[in-house]
């Protein structure tokens, strides 16, 4: 192929995948002001307007972690208000993500076999949505701390594949400075993946792979000396483990949502067996890094479930358990294009990979077996069908070589090979991409819009109550301290992180629900029986200016004027007495 058709060629791939990447991108909707942005971005609306939740405890008095995100946000906010510079930034990282993933299979498996790797990986993407155990994923619907450690770690890996590794700890640190959280398990695993790939350069490997992360790790360090020698941390772990979010940290109860990760080991494995055949030292450093991650995950999983230690549950080292599997994923389609493209090569694979891949297989398929949409076990049927297809063909077809047409068979099957598994990587990841797209508007408040009786009554918050005022609230309700941005009692949403700082959320949690005991978030409905002897005690305690009730529940509560109300909410104003 000459020059210019194979630049050419090229800069078609890189297009084709940039579409792909953009269209992951998209499949997630655009949001602002929901879920974990209703925490992190608190702290970019103190920016932009400081005379805001200066009483608000959560805000002006607990850690926040993630410091460097806030002035991003803040920024994004600034050029539109709406939220959409958000939603924008959002399909931007996670295509800058995908694209990550594309430039470590380059490396991995050839330019020319990228691109049918790529689109085999993203069809997996598109259907899993990147979730793994215990409520994790490596990106999620909305704009957040976590996006932007994902892209860092994705580019880490990508770098790392490369063998670039300034470039790849670069990434780390990006990673890190906006998560501390991933700065830590990052490090870990980046340090074990160059010892597990040898002694041989393993000086400068380490130095200009950690030397830029290491000084993140020091801009974080008063932080997690803290989280680490804080008073309470017994009290503090069973609130944070067991009552606040056993859905991240109760990984004996979720076991059996790590069963897919298990499966990909499996066929990561044999993906990695037929790509060995080739030689290239790329697959040496992802199998290392994959190792890293693995050691950082696993081992951090039976610190936390067989020993019960809860130093390792607070590290959360299954957290990077989604980015794994993705790793995982691209190896397994690049070994599955891999025999697409070099069919000889496939007889040098031990037959071990073919237990791997049976056992993947059937283990996702079991997985799946019980679920209406069992589009996963459709798709990875397919990636291991295909090159199994072309293989029988290729076997055909050196039993005809002897004839002239099985020559030329064999001749335009060797020139096609790359065009094949291109059609199918096409036929497999398109119509699940279109299915995801098609949820694009549902995913998507910014186009869906807030209710009614919700948008009437944020807008009372933010342009007639006092700015110092402070609000009682359902601690339910975690969207009013945002869109109204008006400072709050509590809420069950933005809970303090610090050992230190959590038995006092907690206190607040039972003071406005009037329980002496919470169990999880079933017990926050005890507000609504709040009743005129409770609010005069909060009003007390708390010097509460204003008390958001269920419309009717009013009338439980004594006789205060009704600062607002509307078809589902009465704002009362509880000033009078203070």
């Amino acid at each position: 192929m000459s020059y210019p058709i194979s630049k050419l060629r090229n800069t078609l791939d890189v297009f084709l995948a940039s579409v792909a990447s953009v269209c992951f991108g998209l499949s997630f909707g655009h949001n602002y002001g929901a879920d974990n942005q209703l925490v992190y971005m608190l702290g970019s609306l103190r920016l932009l307007d400081p005379s805001i939740l200066q009483r608000d405890w959560f805000v002006t008095q607990t850690t926040q972690y993630h410091p460097t995100f806030k002035y991003l946000a803040a920024g994004l906010i600034a050029v539109d208000p709406r939220g959409w510079a958000i939603g924008i930034a959002h399909t931007a990282v996670v295509a800058a993500g995908a694209l990550c993933m594309y430039a470590l299979l380059r490396a991995l498996c050839g330019p020319k076999r990228a691109l049918p790797a790529f689109l085999m990986m993203l069809a997996l993407a598109f259907q899993t949505r990147t979730d793994g155990a215990t409520a994790t994923y490596v990106f999620d619907k909305f704009f957040q701390p976590s996006t932007l450690a994902s892209l860092g770690l994705l580019g880490a890996a990508a770098f790392f594949a490369r063998g670039q590794w300034l470039a790849s700890g670069l990434c780390a640190a990006l990673s890190g400075l906006f998560h501390a959280n991933y700065l830590v398990l990052l490090v870990m695993a980046l340090l074990i993946a160059h010892l597990a790939m040898g002694r041989e350069g393993l000086g400068p490997r380490l130095l200009l792979q950690l030397l830029v992360p290491s000084a993140v790790v020091l801009l974080f360090l008063p932080v997690l000396l803290g989280a680490a020698n804080a008073p309470n941390q017994a009290a503090a772990q069973e609130i944070l483990f067991k009552i606040r979010a056993p859905h991240h940290y109760d990984a004996i109860k979720h076991k059996g949502e790590f069963q897919s990760a298990v499966a990909w080991l499996l066929l990561g494995g044999a993906g990695a067996l037929c790509l060995a055949t080739r030689g290239a030292a790329p697959l040496r450093r992802v199998g290392a890094l994959i190792a890293g991650l693995s050691a950082v995950i696993w081992g951090g999983l039976v610190l936390s479930t067989l020993f019960q230690l809860p130093k390792a549950t607070q590290l959360f080292s299954w957290r990077l358990l989604p980015h794994s599997i993705l790793l995982l994923q691209a190896v397994a389609c690049a070994g599955a294009v891999t025999v697409m493209t070099e069919p000889r090569r496939a007889r040098n694979v031990p037959n071990i990979a073919l237990a791997l891949v049976f056992g993947g297989v059937g283990s996702l398929c079991l997985l799946n077996a019980g679920r209406d949409d069992r589009t996963l076990a459709a798709i990875v049927l397919a990636i291991s069908a295909a090159p199994l297809l072309v293989f029988l063909a290729h076997t055909g077809m050196e039993m005809l070589a002897p004839t002239a047409g099985g020559v030329r068979f064999g001749r335009w099957l060797r020139r096609a090979a790359v065009p094949v598994a291109l059609l199918a990587s096409l036929a497999i990841v398109v119509p699940v991409a279109v299915r995801q797209l098609k949820e694009y508007s549902a995913r998507s408040n910014l186009v869906r819009g807030q209710g009614q009786d919700e948008q009437t009554l944020y807008a009372w918050m933010r342009e007639r109550s006092p700015k110092d005022a402070l609000f009682l609230t359902p601690p339910r309700m975690d969207t009013l301290r945002f869109w109204g941005q008006r400072a709050i009692v509590v809420d069950w949403k933005a809970n303090a992180m610090m050992p230190g700082e959590i038995p006092e959320w907690f206190k607040r949690i039972k003071d406005v629900t009037g329980r002496s005991t919470i169990k999880g978030r079933s017990d926050l409905d005890a507000y609504e029986q709040m009743d005129e002897k409770r609010l005069q005690l909060l009003r007390s305690r708390y010097r509460v200016d204003y008390v958001v009730v269920r419309r009717d529940r009013e009338r439980e509560l004594g006789n205060h004027p009704v600062a607002f109300s509307n078809g589902r909410y009465v704002v009362l104003d509880v000033r009078a007495g203070i």
